[in-house]
């Protein structure tokens, strides 16, 4: 494991897309990190050697579930949390000249009233790197919304009536 090399880029972003689907009442979520860069941060979150190539998959998805359960959450205005179903993960080569992979995590949130009054944290790696990034595209009965979330502003109240009001910051 190469956990050393979560430092040898300097851009520490995230991507993902988020899609509400009101058949199944889910946001359906994919995320994309640099692989050595989610290592590292399962790794402080679990405070044991994680893996993302490991054979032993079951162990690393029970930590990155857990990891994703405290960092990437969608709020009641009441508090309670949205429901977590875990679907999978792909870890990809990248294209890069620096030749880092990249990991995809798929999981659904369980919205039974839709989105509208959420709260959105997504403060993933945030505790590994100050400067960290989450970039997601979010689509909601037709409309796509672009999310940016920071270490300083980890969390975006939710609206479906006005999109404006959920862009963080310039585009």
């Amino acid at each position: 494991m190469m956990v050393s090399a979560a430092t040898a880029h300097d851009l520490h972003q995230s991507t993902g897309g988020a899609e509400y689907n009101p058949d199944t009442k889910r946001l359906e979520v994919s995320l994309t990190f640099f692989a050595d860069d989610l290592e590292l941060a399962l790794i402080r979150f679990s405070e044991r050697m994680i893996s993302l190539r490991e054979a032993e998959t079951e162990k690393a998805d029970a930590v990155i579930q857990a990891y994703l359960n405290q960092t990437f959450v969608l709020t009641e205005a009441d508090g309670a949390k949205a429901a977590f179903s875990w679907v999978g993960r792909e870890l990809e080569k990248a294209g890069s000249p620096l030749g880092e992979e990249r990991v995809t995590l798929y999981f659904e949130l369980s919205l039974p009233s839709g989105l509208q009054g959420h709260t959105l944290t997504h403060s993933a790696l945030h505790s590994c790197f100050e400067d960290q990034m989450n970039l997601l595209s979010l689509k909601v009965a037709g409309m796509k919304m672009e999310l940016r979330f920071t270490k300083a502003q980890p969390s975006k109240a939710l609206s479906t009536e006005q999109p404006a009001s959920i862009h963080a910051g310039p585009k």
